[in-house]
């Protein structure tokens, strides 16, 4: 995968675009996150098909990436339905945002796919569960990350224990926050991960990692319920098995994973739209080869959680396609 993306990145730094419409602006988070593995693909198809030339900066986390997006300040960015209904609010993160609405109103999402698993995992063994982490010391996120205040509400939704009261709370930047859990900083560590993601590779190389998620009872709770209804949200399940040998779950673990993607903006010309959905879906099969967790890309949920409007060119292709439109 590596050789992949630096040849993506490469591709999208030295081609030199022939109009302004040829040159895509794309804002990730971090290397090898979801978003970024899919980007970088895209950057490579779309210079070998059209010609267009995607420059891809990373170091943009969701929360700001829509914003730059719907400012024009990005053509391509993260999707998040979640994070689009608190921008649409202006509430949560976006709170205080005086546009927030006017904002919302630019973004025209491309396609939606299953993001990241909110994965837990931990080394002691004694901790099965999301409610045996009263008293412990938990990374949810870096101080002031959007996630930090979304994992505390399901938490609670479904267990009562109130993040910062009931377990204490423990902030890193991103990249820095494996080493907690293998340094004994922290007694559960939280991670967007895709199955068999390298982060947790590591982790339960030579040490056992435990997942612990939420149980049937939990899942069943009113308030909990009442947080699986945001935008794009949904229960998956990590398997047994999932990193290998290292992880000591013998039955499948329940978590969240909210259906993400990638959005244009009004902006964006409706040829373009088509271009980048049209070759995202033709070729996932290819991406998946070397990133399998791409091979659970469903086109037929390309739309689920979507609630701002589509894009048109978006549209045209998924109608050619016999997808249901959001809303449909």
């Amino acid at each position: 995968m590596k050789h992949l993306l630096k040849a993506a990145i490469t591709a999208a730094i030295l081609a030199v675009p022939a109009s302004a419409d040829d040159l895509i602006r794309a804002q990730v988070s971090a290397p090898g996150a979801t978003a970024y593995v899919v980007t970088t693909h895209l950057a490579n198809v779309l210079k070998q098909r059209h010609g267009y030339t995607v420059e891809v900066a990373t170091g943009f986390p969701g929360v700001r990436s829509q914003v730059n997006n719907a400012n024009g300040e990005a053509d391509l960015t993260l999707y998040a339905p979640a994070l689009a209904f608190f921008l649409n609010k202006g509430i949560a993160m976006y709170q205080g945002l005086e546009n927030h609405a006017e904002l919302a109103a630019e973004l025209r999402p491309l396609f939606t796919y299953q993001g990241d698993m909110f994965t837990f995992g931990t080394y002691d063994p004694e901790i099965k569960t999301l409610s045996d982490i009263e008293g412990k010391r938990v990374f949810l996120g870096p101080q002031g990350a959007a996630l930090v205040r979304i994992n505390g509400g399901l938490i609670e939704a479904a267990t009562g224990l109130v993040a910062g009261d009931d377990y204490e709370l423990v902030h890193v930047d991103w990249p820095g926050s494996p080493a907690l859990l293998q340094d004994g900083s922290v007694d559960v560590l939280f991670q967007l991960c895709a199955p068999g993601c390298a982060t947790w590779t590591e982790l339960s190389s030579g040490r056992d990692v435990t997942f612990v998620g939420y149980t049937e009872d939990m899942i069943a709770e009113e308030e909990f319920q009442k947080q699986l209804q945001f935008p794009g949200r949904t229960m998956t399940a990590i398997e047994p098995g999932t990193w290998g040998d290292g992880q000591t779950n013998s039955d499948p673990v329940h978590v969240i994973t909210e259906f993400t993607g990638l959005t244009g903006s009004a902006d964006m010309s409706d040829e373009v739209a088509y271009n980048i959905t049209k070759a995202f879906w033709e070729t996932k099969d290819e991406l998946a080869e070397i990133a399998p967790f791409v091979d659970r890309f469903d086109i037929q949920d390309a739309t689920f959680g979507m609630i701002n409007q589509i894009h048109p060119g978006a549209a045209k292709y998924f109608t050619e396609q016999g997808v249901a439109l959001p809303g449909q």
